[in-house]
């Protein structure tokens, strides 16, 4: 039994810690969009309306938010706002990063804790919750393109060794591959112990369903929607391949070689349901990014673009500048983001450009783009090969 544990243990260390390209300077610039995002999410929903709610509108029982006063008072929605503005801000220029991380995900907990007392369709628990958690508990994000970093290099005139620390900046990239993973998987039991299996019209009687609210709330239609509910190979098709799909997206904790398939797929998936059904998961969308190399982005579409460093154009800035100019530019964000005549809300939607639905559109065709590039690099002979070496050292 003692032997068994051990194996487990250090089958789970291996998985957790293993390596990632480039995987701290990816967690540094996922930061900056994990920021950017989550103020995004904030400007199209006004976190105000929660103070205007009747008491039986707060239906749901949420442990978090039970002893909160119902309806919740102006000055406590406003306040976690700006709590939650303020730490974005500075998360996103990286000051003080593991502080506004941990009120970032304390104040994000809370006001998710009031949406889903009122709506639990409304949650957005990798958003608010894992993604703030794993930083929490591992680090590392703050360790590259922040003001944190500048500020210990001109301290300590010493550059923090990421390579060293590899294992550090993976583990949370690999932690929330598998909290993914499991996520898909229990979804797929609850389709399977529900009527997935025993109702064979579903998505027949889904498509036409979301097309009729849709044109109530004036939405897109889905013009497949005729053919799809008519159509018993379509329709029998698309619910085994999302049942196929969710029961198979474990084998990504154990094959990287796979994930460049898995991940577009399920960004495809999830833009399917939001540009045609009406059904958003949108709050999930940025924990793709945490998947993506963008170092080696940057470093083949920018670098040769940039002739100065972002860290040399820091570095000829004050240090109490750095520090001093982000705390200053995040309380002003957060004492202004519910002023009218200010900007923050429309800058971040783009006027009302962007909403829920209409971020699908161009991350629609880059997935496809993605999952390409994916199945080629999965033909290859070199990739088969490592697939089949890595299934024989899991036998093993």
């Amino acid at each position: 039994m003692i032997l068994l544990i051990k194996h487990l243990n250090t089958l789970i260390n291996r998985l957790l810690t293993s390596p990632e390209a480039n995987a701290a300077e990816r967690l540094g610039i996922f930061r900056i969009l994990y920021s950017l995002f989550y103020l995004w999410y904030l400007s199209t929903n006004k976190i105000s309306f929660l103070s205007s709610l009747p008491t039986d509108a707060f239906r749901q029982t949420v442990l978090l938010s039970y002893f909160l006063p119902k309806p919740l008072p102006a000055i406590l929605t406003n306040g976690l706002e700006f709590l939650l503005v303020t730490s974005l801000i500075m998360l996103l220029f990286g000051t003080y990063t593991q502080l506004c991380t941990l009120v970032v995900l304390i104040s994000g907990c809370l006001l998710e804790a009031c949406y889903s007392s009122v709506d639990h369709e409304l949650a957005m628990v990798f958003l608010v919750f894992y993604i703030p958690l794993s930083m929490v508990v591992c680090g590392g994000w703050g360790d590259t393109y922040s003001v944190d970093k500048a500020l210990h290099q001109r301290r300590d005139s010493v550059e923090i060794n990421t390579v060293k620390k590899a294992s550090k900046y993976a583990l949370p990239i690999n932690s929330l591959i598998v909290v993914l993973s499991i996520l898909f998987f229990s979804s797929f039991i609850y389709k399977i112990l529900g009527s997935w299996i025993n109702y064979p019209e579903l998505i027949s009687n889904l498509v036409l369903e979301r097309n009729i609210r849709a044109a109530i709330y004036q939405l897109p239609l889905n013009r497949l929607a005729p053919f799809i509910s008519t159509t018993p190979f379509a329709y029998h098709s698309l619910r085994i391949i999302t049942l196929a799909f969710e029961g198979t997206f474990i084998v990504t904790v154990f094959c990287k070689q796979l994930r460049n398939i898995y991940f577009p797929l399920a960004l495809i998936f999830h833009a399917f349901n939001a540009i045609w059904l009406n059904v958003t998961f949108t709050p999930v969308l940025i924990l793709y990014g945490l998947f993506i190399d963008w170092s080696s982005l940057y470093k083949t579409l920018l670098a040769s673009q940039i002739t100065t460093p972002i860290s040399a154009i820091l570095s000829d800035f004050p240090a109490k500048f750095l520090m001093y100019g982000s705390i200053f530019l995040a309380i002003l964000s957060g004492l202004l983001w519910n002023i009218q005549v200010w900007f923050p809300r429309s800058f971040f939607t783009l006027g009302g450009v962007v909403n829920w639905q209409t971020i699908w559109y161009p991350v629609l065709p880059l997935s496809v783009i993605w999952l390409l590039l994916g199945i080629i690099q999965l033909s290859s002979t070199q990739t088969i090969e490592k697939i089949q070496h890595g299934i024989r050292s899991e036998e093993a």
